[in-house]
């Protein structure tokens, strides 16, 4: 018979608990169908969920909010790190929450065994807070860990501490386990204390109702990077979406979107890789409503044809019967520099249609500016226009702070780089060449004048 427990939840902060708490009091939907997108041999994992959503509404452009579950992997290491560092903890006890000073998640207000709650409440994958960080520093007895713990918590410490959590992404379970002291001294009370609930993942609804009837689609691209450290990173709704299967149940419920669509009006759509979620949603449920998609003209940009050309057939079923007219521009398959003539084509007719044009969404930073100008401007060359290899263009083997610099290199400020550049030159180069390179002839002449000035002036 598993034991029963009654502990205080008394976080002094209460931070972190509005969204929890409305967590379970949402829908329940089943998986109806979890496609890859992308080609096995690409580099990145592309999802369509279909879910069987009865008797909801939504409409285009409105936002799916998933309540995301630890892998079991994770929630492993997790009791593993308290077990080998003598925290008797059993995975299997039930917990009751008693209200006491702020109020109770609604989620913890029923029973719940510790396990159900690390691994569908506490945030495995988080980066620890410093309010995390000042009570584990509280309650160490190690001095040089308790030292290192304080000195994250100070304003003088906090490079270190990106240095050691923010920059490499650090969890909580790594923190842990690199405090080895400090982590026996935890329970079941410091546990709530120094966890965080897992926030809600917002994602662009893909579908139509009109189209797919009590069905709701997502395009969901699995985050994955590498840092310093030796264990790649993940996101962890991504992750886990990526794997349920048929029947499989997950929490959600859907926000009203900022998009504001008027069918009366032409469109011009840029939705380049998986930001075509919403405009998928849109082009089906036009169809569906007039069958006419004339006047609707989409830019879709991605690396390969073959291999991640997200929602392919729903897009050429629409250009053959609803008359979209779509330019795609697959940046990895045409040497003739395609991507950038197909941006110049839309600059250009945003230009014509200025007086008349519905734009919908444009995702890329570049093509923004482009569009506040006054006129069509020709587009910079690109990275494929950089003469370097597929794997240097993805970034294979490259870190999130090496790929950061590459992409964004520090600024000279003030020009202050320079000016120390100018200044070494004056007092380095100048006297070497003045006066160390120049022949001895120039020496020997000169101090032959200089000697005979002194002598006639002695004389004087």
């Amino acid at each position: 018979m598993r034991p029963n427990i009654t502990i205080l939840y008394g976080s002094e902060t209460g931070t972190a608990q509005d969204i929890a708490e409305q967590i379970w009091k949402r829908s329940k939907s089943q998986v109806i169908e979890n496609i890859r997108t992308t080609t096995p041999d690409h580099f990145q994992d592309v999802r369509l969920i279909k879910f069987k959503v009865p008797e909801m509404n939504y409409s285009p452009g409105d936002v799916l909010y998933i309540k995301a579950k630890n892998s079991d992997e994770q929630v492993d290491k997790f009791f593993n790190v308290l077990k080998n560092n003598g925290v008797d903890i059993d995975p299997d006890v039930v917990l009751h929450i008693e209200e006491k000073e702020i109020k109770v998640p609604l989620v913890l207000q029923q029973k719940l065994s510790l396990k159900q709650i690390v691994q569908q409440y506490w945030d495995l994958n988080v980066k620890p807070k410093r309010s995390a960080l000042h009570t584990l520093s509280m309650i160490s007895d190690n001095e040089l860990e308790k030292e290192k713990l304080l000195e994250f918590t100070t304003a003088e410490g906090q490079e270190e501490l990106y240095n050691y959590i923010n920059r490499p992404r650090r969890n909580i379970i790594e923190v842990l386990n690199d405090f080895p002291h400090t982590t026996a001294k935890l329970n079941l009370k410091l546990l709530f204390e120094i966890m965080t609930p897992i926030k809600p993942r917002a994602y662009s609804i893909a579908s139509s109702l009109k189209h797919t009837k009590n069905e709701l689609h997502l395009l969901v691209a699995v985050t994955t990077y590498k840092t310093k450290l030796v264990e790649p990173r993940f996101g962890l709704c991504s992750t886990w979406i990526a794997t349920l299967k048929p029947k499989d149940e997950i929490v959600f419920w859907t926000v009203k979107g900022t998009f504001k669509f008027d069918y009366t009006k032409p469109m011009i759509i840029v939705g380049p890789g998986t930001g075509i979620s919403p405009f998928r949603s849109l082009l089906l449920d036009k169809a569906a409503v007039d069958g006419d998609l004339s006047s609707c003209l989409l830019f879709f940009g991605c690396r390969n044809e073959k291999h991640d050309y997200h929602c392919k057939d729903d897009f050429e079923v629409l250009v053959e019967k609803h008359k979209l007219k779509l330019f795609c521009a697959f940046s990895r398959d045409q040497p003739d520099k395609i991507v950038r003539r197909t941006l110049s084509l839309f600059l250009s007719l945003l230009w014509l249609l200025k007086q008349h044009p519905r734009v919908a969404r444009v995702q890329t930073p570049s093509i923004v500016a482009c569009m506040i100008r006054a006129e069509p401007v020709r587009l910079s060359p690109g990275w494929e226009g950089t003469g370097k290899t597929d794997d240097e263009l993805n970034f294979k083997n490259v870190t999130m702070d090496q790929a950061n610099l590459e992409l964004n290199p520090p600024r000279d400020r003030l020009n202050i780089v320079m000016f120390i550049m100018i200044l070494h030159g004056v007092g380095a180069l100048m006297p070497w060449n003045m006066f160390i390179s120049a022949p001895e002839v120039s020496f020997a002449s000169t101090n032959f004048y200089i000697d005979q000035y002194r002598s006639k002036s002695f004389n004087v």
